[in-house]
């Protein structure tokens, strides 16, 4: 398909973050809009695999929150275990303390390319809009009047121009780019400080392991966590492999369970393979995993090895943590620029970039907490944008600008707040050791996050009910 010439916004992006935003701009009645991909294909990413009460809530608003509820699993709680000792809980979030806030009081289990397909069917079903794939952006300019209109050009050599153009294309945002935007963390550190890399795999064990079903199970070591949770047969990853998927499936026929990990590679273990294979994977179980997990008998907590079997899809993402300087510019006027209008009172200005998602903020993935935030930015950006092309309809030389400044500061408040907390729920994550001290220290956490408020404030927080 050939691209318009023209449309008012261009949305650059369409995983859950740029889909949302779509579904957001079409229910709040604004129709001339455009969304791109790079990739040939979609759905095709399963890092996140929670939708917590307050994205719920948002797209229940959008109605998208019933058909993932469907296909979810309702996680009761996000349970963190010291892997030395994990009969006794260091922190469990309870969710369904949230009862009475949320029509949503639980966390949703459901794989990112799940997410992502069903907001995709909402989107062409309900409005008829199709993801123009694949379109890579490559320049993106003011146009030559300065009034508003950017030019933005695309590797096909097609050239679309467009009033607004929202850069929903992750943490390498070609458009957060073009708009020379910073991207930092938050508190000053450097990359090389807080990156690492996270491992996550859909494999299955010779046996079933003692995990329930309902909630996340994390386990913390000294420098590292380790997740895993049992997957539905509808839940595997649609990168597997011909072979394997045929493997997964009749490993599933057979009654076995096909297990999602997640584990966080410190820097000191070096690089980790982009598809790591079952020999790797076992010694990341091994190291990081709970001991009742691990595949050597003298020290496995029950006296006897587990083992992995099948590896049915696995990848590797850096992970840290970074936040654009603003989310929303206009971009800069040439030097040399020359005022076109008749009407002196009317200024020149550049195009409207804004951000939404990975390309706005990055984080640690501790809380299942990032597409969640990308989600909740774009289903409020629907009617600002809305709202922000009638103030220039009705008063061009009013400051129209004010309703996106004010949105976007606000959602970069909530930003820097979840920035802050994924840290501190690494820090508790990665910090938990066999050491006397820390034995002390982390009787003190049990005691006081099992507290009837504690509990509930921080599953107010985790589940974004706090921070929406």
């Amino acid at each position: 398909m050939t691209l318009p010439k023209r449309t008012t916004v261009l949305i650059v992006g369409a995983g859950p973050t740029g889909l949302t935003t779509a579904i957001a701009l079409s229910k709040a009645g604004v129709t001339d809009f455009l969304i791109v991909d790079a990739l040939k294909e979609g759905e095709n990413s399963s890092r996140a695999m929670t939708v917590h009460a307050a994205t719920l809530d948002s797209l229940d608003t959008l109605g998208c929150a019933k058909p993932l509820v469907q296909l979810g699993i309702q996680g009761k709680a996000l349970q963190m275990n010291d892997r030395n000792n994990p009969s006794a809980p260091l922190v469990s979030i309870d969710f369904t303390t949230l009862k009475g806030s949320t029509k949503f009081p639980y966390v949703l289990i459901l794989p990112q390319n799940i997410t992502e397909k069903v907001l995709k069917e909402h989107l062409e079903t309900q409005y008829q809009v199709q993801v123009q794939r694949p379109y890579k952006v490559t320049d993106v300019v003011n146009g030559d009047t300065l009034d508003g209109q950017m030019k933005v050009t695309f590797d096909s050599g097609e050239v679309v121009f467009a009033s607004y153009v929202i850069g929903a294309d992750g943490a390498k945002s070609t458009i957060r780019q073009m708009a020379e935007i910073g991207y930092a963390d938050p508190d000053g550190q450097s990359v090389e400080e807080t990156v690492s890399q996270m491992i996550f795999a859909d494999i299955v064990f010779d046996q079933k392991l003692p995990i329930p079903s309902d909630r996340l199970n994390a386990f913390g070591s000294a420098n590292a966590f380790f997740g895993i949770i049992p997957m539905q047969p509808h839940f595997i990853h649609p990168e597997t492999t011909p072979d394997n998927l045929e493997e997964a499936k009749a490993a599933i026929a057979r009654g076995e369970i096909v297990y999602r990990i997640g584990c966080h590679v410190p820097s000191t273990d070096g690089i980790p393979p982009s598809q790591p294979a079952k020999d790797y994977l076992q010694t990341l179980v091994d190291k990081y995993g709970p001991l009742w997990l691990n595949s050597d008998k003298d020290v496995n907590l029950n006296g006897k090895s587990v083992h992995i079997t099948q590896v049915a899809w696995s990848t590797r993402f850096r992970n840290h943590a970074a936040i654009a300087s603003k989310f929303f510019t206009r971009l800069a006027l040439p030097e040399n620029h020359k005022e076109t209008h008749t009407d002196k009172r009317v200024k020149p200005k550049g195009g409207i970039v804004l951000l939404v998602g990975d390309a706005a903020h990055i984080h640690s993935p501790a809380g299942g907490l990032g597409m969640n935030l990308g989600i909740r930015d774009a289903a409020g950006l629907g009617p600002v944008i809305a709202e922000h092309i009638k103030a220039v309809e009705k008063k061009p030389l009013f400051d129209e600008d004010r309703v996106l400044r004010t949105y976007t500061e606000e959602r970069y408040a909530r930003a820097t707040q979840t920035i802050h907390l994924t840290k501190k729920l690494l820090f508790v994550l990665s910090r938990v050791q066999g050491s006397r001290f820390v034995a002390v220290r982390n009787a003190i956490i049990r005691f006081v996050t099992g507290l009837s408020f504690v509990k509930r404030k921080i599953a107010m927080r985790v589940s974004g009910i706090a921070i929406r």
